[in-house]
């Protein structure tokens, strides 16, 4: 139990050191290399105000507040509960920017743009007229990669084709514009300084005044609606990489406990501290018969003996019928099948003499029996 309390230990402890390095990915307070504080603090140089918050419904408030001429940013939007996605896409007036949507995001975010494959991330040029590509130039793009549907609004495009499809792509939806780019490599700190990459994360959110950052963090994701009425509980606030360590230590300790239950080997023969005999262990027997006043059984026990070891003697199958005995015996002897019957399946003694007397004449009879004494 303590190596398994300690493998538990280990694991939980990893996992959280791995979950914190990865806390502040896509963050605009985070300044590790997945962060995206360089590019907040390059927005908020160019005039743009960066506001970061964790629910979609504080998105909304700081869009509408912004009056117009805002732009939200979706990085991680797996991070969003699915039934909040339509009120995110609800907000009227207000640019859109998502990285690596799954299909059920992309089809609520933006149905005009379809999932296509994946690809490498590298360097790509834009080939396309999209002001922020263009000035950009050549970015780090890829990932996943997308197609417009044909017959799209006008002033839709994609641009950084890889794999024959575009893993960035813009449209035009009726109350907004929605990009969607297939990797973040962009907009983290590790990768800002390197070929366009700077260029194109502020061409795409610094469009407007303001940039709406929806990041939720731990414990962020649900709205105060949803925590109000009870849907999110402890559980729900625990970090994915920690319930999974738990559930990886339970699984062990479930193999650990198969595999201490199995017997490897055969059965160990441990010296006993007394030698008891077999015929204490009789006596024993017939001395708790005779406290109990048990003549019923003890006559019982002593007949069903005898008999399973004249059927075994004489050749009987051992289930064979109590009918099948008698006869057997009656051959070899000279008592009728009466007497036969009565000793051997007879009634219960009515006193301790009647059965003393009964086991002499049952002892005597199997006697008879296996020395061949044949009825004359």
């Amino acid at each position: 139990m303590v190596l398994v309390t300690a493998v538990l230990a280990v694991s939980v402890a990893g996992v959280l050191a791995q979950s914190g390095g990865n806390a502040a990915a896509l963050d605009p307070d985070g300044v590790g290399g997945q962060g995206s504080r360089a590019v907040a603090v390059l927005l908020g140089d160019r005039g743009v105000s960066v506001q970061r918050v964790g629910t979609v419904e504080a998105a909304r408030t700081a869009a509408r507040s912004a009056g117009g001429s805002v732009t939200v940013f979706l990085p991680l939007p797996a991070t969003v509960p699915t039934t909040q996605l339509s009120r995110l896409a609800g907000i009227a007036g207000a640019s859109l920017v998502v990285i690596a949507p799954d299909p059920t995001a992309l089809h609520v975010l933006a149905p005009e743009i379809l999932a296509g494959g994946a690809a490498a991330v590298r360097e790509r040029a834009p080939q396309c007229a999209v002001p922020a590509a263009v000035a950009a130039g050549g970015a780090d793009l890829g990932g996943d990669t997308y197609r417009l549907q044909a017959g799209s609004a006008a002033g839709a495009a994609g641009c950084y084709p890889a794999a024959g499809r575009a893993s960035l792509v813009t449209g035009v939806g009726p109350a907004r514009r929605v990009t969607v780019l297939g990797t973040a490599r962009p907009f983290t700190n590790d990768a800002l300084g390197r070929r366009g990459n700077a260029a194109l994360a502020l061409g795409l959110l610094g469009a407007g005044r303001r940039v709406v950052w929806l990041r939720p963090r731990a414990g962020e994701g649900a709205d105060a609606g949803e925590a109000a009425s009870g849907r999110q509980g402890l559980v729900a606030l625990l970090p994915d990489r920690l319930l999974l360590a738990l559930a990886q230590g339970a699984v062990a300790v479930v193999l650990l406990a198969l595999w201490r239950a199995r017997r490897l080997g055969p059965v160990v023969a441990e010296q006993l501290p007394v030698t008891v005999r077999s015929m204490e262990t009789t006596e024993g027997r017939a001395r708790l018969y005779r406290t109990s006043s048990a003549r019923a059984s003890a006559a019982s026990a002593l007949r069903e003996g005898t008999r399973r070891r004249l059927r075994r003697r004489l050749g009987l199958a051992p289930d064979a019928p109590p009918s099948a005995l008698l006869d057997v015996v009656v051959e070899r002897t000279p008592h009728s099948a009466g007497e036969v019957a009565a000793l051997l399946c007879g009634d219960a003694p009515v006193s301790e003499a009647a059965l003393v007397r009964l086991a002499d004449e049952v002892d005597a009879l199997a006697e008879e029996v296996l020395s061949g004494v044949v009825k004359t």
